[in-house]
């Protein structure tokens, strides 16, 4: 239940706030890191992470501000994990 409030507290004032105003535009990408960070155990783990940033930071580069990117990442990144699982005897 708090996590429905929240996105609908989200939802009406989100649009009325500034990110920058309250250090939120820094504080969202921090919070998801350090939610990252402890899962980070096993070369696939990290490959996979490794692959979905350098795919995220390419396809920014060539197309900045792509609203597909996080859609081609989200797809990519899962098969390169299951790539490294299967190549190092991991099930």
């Amino acid at each position: 239940m708090a996590w429905i409030f929240a996105s609908l507290t989200g939802a009406l004032i989100g649009g009325q706030l500034d990110p920058q105003k309250f250090g939120l535009d820094l504080a969202f990408p921090v919070t998801f890191a350090a939610l990252l960070v402890p899962g980070l155990k096993g070369k696939p783990v990290i490959g996979t992470a490794l692959a979905a940033v350098v795919m995220t930071f390419a396809l920014e580069w060539i197309k900045p501000g792509n609203e597909l990117t996080i859609i081609v990442t989200g797809l990519l990144a899962p098969l390169v994990g299951l790539y490294l699982n299967r190549r190092m005897g991991h099930e």
